[in-house]
């Protein structure tokens, strides 16, 4: 045998193997790819439900002091209640938000409420019971209860324009957070 046929034979000896090696290499990438795609997609609609849960309330809130839409409809309670319910689901998930978003958020959070009213005290809404934009005693179509007065702290009223820019933030940055820049 000489020299020529030996690298032949070696080279069709070995051929299979490499392509063997090549394709379990590839093989593993793009698993490893999938994967990474998976973890993704799933972070992704993780994020796109906490939308679906953070955003009616924000809009709530917003409709609330804004006294815009549904606000009629909105009792003192239900406002203490999505505060609540907001300010526990945005701390569980913070580490799945921006901090962009949490930064907003509290900002929100600030000119809607008085958060720290005392101890063992709901935070107080920052909204007037009464102005020219209606009057919540009867206006509420549940009927309004006495004690949703002691619910609001009416000395410090955050204007409708910052109002309006906290809520057009949080909500922006919401957007951001979960991957849907639009614009």
């Amino acid at each position: 045998m000489n020299w020529l046929e030996l690298a032949k034979l070696a080279a069709s000896l070995v051929t299979p193997l490499v392509v063997v090696l090549l394709g379990f290499q590839v093989n593993k990438r793009l698993k490893s790819i999938d994967e990474a795609q998976w973890q993704g997609r799933k972070l992704i609609e993780k994020r796109i439900a906490l939308y679906d849960q953070i955003a009616p309330d924000l809009n709530k809130m917003y409709c609330f002091c804004r006294w815009v839409g549904y606000w009629k409809e909105i009792s003192p309670r239900d406002m203490i209640t999505a505060k609540r319910d907001l300010d526990k689901l945005v701390n569980i998930y913070r580490a799945l938000l921006t901090e962009d978003f949490y930064r907003a958020y509290n900002d929100f959070i600030h000119v809607i409420y008085r958060p720290y009213a005392g101890r063992n005290h709901d935070a107080r809404i920052r909204s007037e019971i009464s102005n020219q934009m209606g009057d919540r005693r009867s206006a509420l179509t549940q009927g309004w209860d006495p004690a949703y007065d002691a619910l609001f702290d009416t000395t410090e009223v955050a204007d409708f324009v910052v109002l309006e820019r906290a809520y057009a933030r949080v909500m922006q940055s919401l957007q951001r957070s979960i991957g849907l820049d639009l614009g």
